[in-house]
Formats: structure tokens, sequence, C-alpha cells
């Protein structure tokens, strides 16, 4: 609560930092908006940072270049794909400023995803969006989801995605998300 209060406080702070649309897309066809998701309904947000050195790994599966098929240790893949310090920092204060602590959050290995449980309420004052329950016509399952979200400016070159937003893919973990 302390947290929340310094950062509401904070002329500044990354919470009141001017928004930016992230992505935005048309209502997919097959699926219904039917009514405003539950502000308690809890969402697991996963926030995907950039991989800069990418492309270095994908050269050990191209069979022209001459790293192809060399092997890479667990630690050495996941320095490939780790962000840049500055964006897990930077992702870091944005969720401290809206309350969400250090220890709340779960990291991939290479802690280029980072994962929170919070309401839906939270996700959309974090991202100045709105979710709703959107029913899919032929099967009826039903997910939460938006079609558009916001992030702070400075915050679109150190995260790539985050979801659950505006994909309406369905995986088996995310049936009721």
């Amino acid at each position: 609560l302390a947290l929340t209060s310094l950062a509401a406080a904070a002329p500044g702070s990354p919470s009141d930092c001017a928004h930016k649309v992230k992505e935005s897309v048309a209502p997919p066809r097959g699926w219904t908006k039917t009514k405003a998701a539950p502000a308690d309904h809890l969402i697991e947000l996963r926030i995907g940072l950039p991989q800069p050195n990418f492309a270095v790994l994908e050269q050990h599966f191209d069979p022209f270049h001459e790293r192809y098929g060399v092997h890479l240790s667990k630690e050495e893949v996941e320095a490939l794909v780790a962000p840049h310090p500055e964006s897990i920092q930077l992702v870091d204060e944005w969720l401290a400023s809206h309350g969400i602590p250090s220890d709340a959050l779960s990291r991939s290995p290479a802690q280029d995803w980072v994962t929170i449980r919070i309401p839906v309420s939270m996700a959309e004052e974090m991202m100045k969006t709105e979710y709703h329950v959107w029913v899919h016509d032929a099967s009826g399952a039903a997910l939460v989801r938006t079609t558009s979200y916001s992030l702070p400016e400075h915050l679109h070159a150190h995260v790539d995605v985050v979801q659950p937003t505006t994909s309406f893919a369905r995986f088996r973990r995310d049936a009721a998300t």
C-alpha cells in the first residue's frame, strides 16, 4: 500500500507517463463481445521482453551459417535470449509504480518473460484498456480479452508483447482466462 501511495505521489512516475497504443486489432470473426469482464477476475498477465540477440541463436539453425549445428548449453541459450538489463529495470519500475513488488513477479529462466497474477481492473488501469468477455460462436468457449492496449511510450521499445490481451488463440492452459 505504501508503495502504491508513493508511486501515485511521485510526479512523472511511470504510472503517470503518457500512454501510446501498443497493439490494436479488429474483433476476430467468430467471436462475440458479450459483457465487460468482472473487475475482480484474475488474469495471468505475461509480459514478453525483446530478445536482442535472438538472430545469433537462429544462426545455429541455419544450414548455410557457420554456426549451424554448434551445440549450445542451456545457459548459453538463455544468455542469447535474455533482454537488455535496461528493459528488465524499466518494466520492473513500471510494475512497481502500480504497486506490484518484485517478489510478486515470476520470470522465465532467461528473464525474457515476466508473469504476474492481477485483477482485470488493475490490468485495465496499467494498460489503459477495457477487457470484455468474448464468446466463440461455434464452441461457446469464453475468453477475457481486449482488442487494444496501451503502454507508457517509453516502454514500447522494451516490451514486445503483453498477453492475454489481443490474441484470441486458445491454448489449453488459457481456456478460462
